[in-house]
Parts: C-alpha cells; structure tokens; sequence
C-alpha cells in the first residue's frame, strides 16, 4: 500500500475509524486531566 493510498475504503469505515480515534482521544485526556490533577493536589494539599 503506499502512503497516497487512502486508509478506509467505504465511509462506514471512515465514520468508524473516526470514532475510535475520538474515542482513543478523550481517553487519554481524561487521563491527561486526572494526572494533572492528581499531581497538583498531591503537591498542594
């Protein structure tokens, strides 16, 4: 496959592999967010 080549071939495919990329991006802000919280009460409290 080379990189001009699209990654999805139908737009289901494209819907869904968008979805699981929103989905792997709020998983790891919410992360990003407990950690930054954690860290900052630990240092604070």
């Amino acid at each position: 496959m080379s990189a001009s080549q699209s990654a999805v071939r139908s737009r289901a495919e494209a819907v869904s592999a968008s979805r699981t990329l929103d989905y792997m991006i709020l998983f790891t802000l919410f992360f990003i967010i407990l950690g930054g919280y954690h860290i900052h009460f630990m240092l604070t409290g």
